[in-house]
This record gives C-alpha cells, structure tokens and sequence, in this order.
C-alpha cells in the first residue's frame, strides 16, 4: 500500500512539474571567431551556472525553470593574465568565469527572457546599453509573435566615433549615448521619463536601423518583445551567418510574407542611412581645433539683390580667414561677378585680396526664365554635370550662399561628398532680407533637407516659423 501511495506520489509530481512548471531549454552557441564568456543573470530563479567558457563552434545547454526571469550576454577579450579574471567588453567584475553577485549594466548586446510568465514564454534583444556582438535568438515554435529574430549588423564598424570603444586600436564595443553622455535626454530621466518626451536620437536610430527588432531606447515601441508557447526552447547564438526567414502573418485572410533581399544590398543601403544620419548629426558642429586658418571659400552670387546682400555680408568679416575665394554666378548673370571684383578691389587689407587667391566663375543654370519644361530636362544635366565638375575643382571648405537658384545643385553636391567621404564643406545659408514671412524656394529646401550646417534668417517670423533657423536681425 505505501509502495503503491509513493507511485501514485511520484506520478503526480510529474505531472505536475512537467505540465504546469515547465521548463524551456536554452542552447547557447558560438559561431564568432573568437571565444565568448556567455553571463547568465537571474533576478528570478536561477539556472545552474552564471558563467562559462564557450570556445568557437562549441555549444551548451541549459534548462531553464518556470518563472526564471534574466538575461544572458557575452563576455570578450577577456583574460586571466594578472591572476583575477577580466574581460575588455561585458566584464561581470566578479574576477572570475562566474558571475554570480551584483551585475551592472554594461556596453553589450543583452537578451532578457521571461520564462513561463502566464504560460507564455517572452523574450527581448536589447541594445540600450550599447553593443558588442552580434546575436540571434530561434525559438523552437513559429507563430506571428514567436519567430527569429536577432541584431545581425556588425555596429562595432558603423558606431560613431565618439561611442565607439576601443580595446587598443580595434572597436570592440559601442556604447549607448547615454552611457556615454548621461545626459538626462539621452537618458530618457527628469523631464524626458515619459513617452511623450523621451524621443529616439541619431544615435538610438543608428541602432533602429540596423536591429529593427531590438529594443533601443527606454519608451521605445517597436514590437521588440516576442511571445511563444510556455514548451518553447531557444537557441541564442553569437554571431550567427544568417536569420531564419520570419513566418508570414495572417491578417484577414491575406498573407503578408517579409520579401527577401539580397543581403549585400540591405548592408549597402544600412551604411548609407547610418552614414547620412552622422553627416546631419555632424552638420553645425564648429571647425575642430588645429584646423588650418584659411577656408577654401565658395561664395554664390546671384541677382535681383542677392549679390549686394552677400557683399554686405562679406564686408564684415574676416577675409583673411576666408581665403582661397571662388565667386560663382549663373552664366547669365554678368553684373554680380562684376560687382565682386569692385568689392575686391575696394578691400582695405589688400593682402586678404590677392589677385592669385581669387577666381571668379560662372555656372550653367537648369532653367532660365520662360524656357519649356521640355527644353530644361537637357539643361539641368548639364548644369548638373558642370556644378559637380566645378566642385571637384574647387573642393570648398566653406559655402556661403543667400537664395540663388544656383546654390542647389552645389549644395546638393557638397552633402552628397559628404556622405561618400570625399570633402566636408559647411554650408552657411543667409535668407534674403526680403524674406519676411516665409522662405524662398532655395531656403525651403535647403531647410527641409537638412542641408545647411547653419541657417541664418533676418527677420523674428521666420525663426518662430523655421525653429532650427537661428535670427541674426537684419544685415543690410
């Protein structure tokens, strides 16, 4: 009778634990050419180890019991050398392969996992704190909530320069931008700890856009947590070579499948964006120190008022500074570079004006008054070819301009050599002072592009119309 008790006993323990405790089995894998030091930190339950070696190609298992909630990261460079164990990027600071006190948050590609919660298993892949591999977790089960998923791109070569960590001359790690400035806006603390007010930056979009389903920022709503079935396993790998394609959803009958795309295409076009967003975060900084004293200077003159407003500003500055100087004015357009060279002329300080360091240029226009649409399509590409072969003569350092029609494919060009790395020219827009109430054409859309690294208007209706134009009162 006792033996038969403890059978039935025993029996529904099983049950119980298999049925109602589930466990999930969590296979964690290296495919890095490099040894990781996977951490495991549990703020509920525990697993059986907090830390381990996982040389490349090797893998291990663990189980993982109902309600386990932590988080799993990996530990690189990391060393024993001194006689306390350490690493360059994740580092547990316990000083040895286990980690099992207190953990603070470091600089890595973290993955949280609730395991069991409401008999549902959830996990998120996490670059808040910053990035060091890459990371992909596959569960066992595919639904719409539950599929592959992970942050593939290799941030440690596309993070800006002033987040990147170095472990001598190489990156191994990116930090957050709040790790790096603590600021309370990059923090998302005081008056930005609300969804209303903690907003993604160029730099939480740089990680957006190369892990669109991880979780960036804090408030950020961009579908990263994935629900499965509580008897789902996973297998969390570093640096895998490719995700597993992403089930269709069912919605209304209609199937909406993610197409695939040629994965060097999708690398090209993320380092393109990631690039432009650093030049429009780049743009208005001021000149770092040690540059040189003198700007290759392009000036764009213009009629109907534009030429004697840019000489008035001309007047008022440093010359010597400014200094070689290409006046450039549409072909059409012979009094403006006539009215430059009486300007030079009339300079005090005739050093700053010398006949060598001064060239004065005319450029096609896409479009003269009344000309058909028809006709303008040939011209704009010759205009177009001769602005770019003007700017890889002249590589400017500084453009000033104030409206002409003439400055857009100029300024067009200059960010595009941005972009492409081949020359950084600031371009400094003054709107005429005839602009009192809304921008001319030429401001519009240097404005809404973002082309500009400063944009100064003369009248206060502007500046409150245009808020990233700064006021500077009239100069005439």
């Amino acid at each position: 009778m006792a033996q038969r008790l403890q059978l039935i006993f025993l029996l529904a323990s099983y049950l119980f634990f298999s049925g109602v405790l589930s466990i999930s089995i969590l296979t964690i894998e290296n495919k890095c050419n490099q040894t990781v030091w996977p951490v495991i930190y549990s703020w509920k339950s525990q697993l059986t180890t907090t830390g381990f070696t996982l040389r490349r190609g090797e893998a291990r298992a663990l189980q993982a019991p109902s309600s386990w909630y932590g988080l799993i990261s990996g530990r690189t460079l990391c060393s024993n050398s001194t006689g306390n164990f350490t690493c360059a990027t994740g580092d547990c600071e316990s000083n040895t392969i286990e980690c099992p006190s207190s953990y603070s948050w470091s600089k890595v590609t973290y993955v949280y996992f609730r395991i069991d919660y409401g008999g549902t298993n959830s996990h998120i892949i996490s670059v808040e704190h910053g990035y060091n591999l890459p990371v992909m977790v596959a569960p066992s089960q595919s639904s719409p909530t539950c599929f592959s998923s992970g942050c593939m791109v290799d941030l440690n070569k596309t993070c800006p320069d002033n987040l990147k960590v170095f472990n001598g001359a190489n990156p191994t790690s990116c930090s957050s931008a709040c790790k790096e400035s603590g600021t309370t806006e990059d923090c998302c603390t005081n008056y930005f700890k609300s969804k209303q007010n903690c907003k993604p930056t160029v730099y939480t979009q740089n990680f957006e856009l190369a892990c669109p389903y991880a979780y960036s920022y804090p408030y950020n709503d961009n579908n990263s947590t994935f629900t499965c079935p509580n008897s789902t396993n996973y297998v969390i790998t570093f640096c895998p070579s490719f995700i597993p394609d992403i089930p269709s959803c069912e919605l209304n009958g209609y199937s909406m499948e993610t197409p695939a795309r040629p994965r060097s295409v999708s690398a090209l076009c993320f380092v393109l964006v990631v690039r432009v967003l650093y030049v429009m975060y780049q743009c208005g900084k001021p000149f770092p120190k040690g540059t040189s004293r003198s700007f290759t200077t392009l000036i764009v003159l213009g009629s109907g008022g534009h030429t004697a407003e840019m000489l008035s500003l001309l007047s008022v500055l440093r010359m010597d500074r400014f200094t070689p100087r290409f006046y450039i004015a549409a072909a059409t357009d012979n009094m403006s570079l006539h009215k430059a060279r009486s300007f030079e002329d009339s300079l005090a300080d005739k050093p700053a004006a010398k006949e060598d360091s001064l060239q004065f240029t005319q450029i096609y226009r896409s479009r003269e008054v009344g000309q058909s649409y028809v006709t303008s399509v040939w011209t704009t590409i010759i205009a177009t070819v001769h602005a770019l072969w003007l700017m890889i003569r002249i590589r400017p350092q500084v453009i000033l301009c104030n409206g002409p029609g003439t400055c857009i494919p100029l300024c067009v060009i200059a960010f595009l050599f941005k972009v492409l790395g081949i020359r950084w020219s600031s371009i400094f827009y003054v709107e005429s002072v005839a602009r009192v109430k809304k921008l001319s054409l030429s401001g519009l859309l240097l404005y809404k592009l973002r082309l500009a690294d400063q944009f100064f208007v003369q009248w206060p209706q502007l500046q409150n119309k245009y808020p990233r134009a700064h006021y500077v009162g009239c100069l005439m």
